[in-house]
């Protein structure tokens, strides 16, 4: 929360993601919020698709692993995280 909104729940991105999680809308209503407008919604949304994303990659990774690509797939976008995987295996 603090890397994307400083805690700030009225925060709002150039983009138009919005909240303490900087969830786009299309994202929250992909995880079933019509909003994220309050707070308890926004985190909900939130941790939701940090959720979803976490899915994404095998379970079999070393949890560490899995956590940073979680996040930075959070972030950036997991098809990013998984050409940026793909990317090292190729170069060793």
């Amino acid at each position: 929360m603090y890397q994307e909104s400083r805690f700030n729940p009225r925060a709002r991105s150039g983009a138009g993601a919005r909240g303490l999680l900087q969830v786009m809308p299309a994202t929250a209503r992909e995880m079933g919020f019509h909003s994220v407008d309050t707070t308890e919604r926004g985190i909900a949304a939130g941790v939701k698709y940090l959720d979803h994303v976490r899915q994404q990659f095998p379970e079999n990774l070393p949890v560490l692993d899995r956590m940073w690509f979680t996040l930075a797939a959070y972030k950036a976008g997991s098809g990013h995280v998984r050409a940026a995987i793909k990317l090292a295996k190729e170069q060793g």
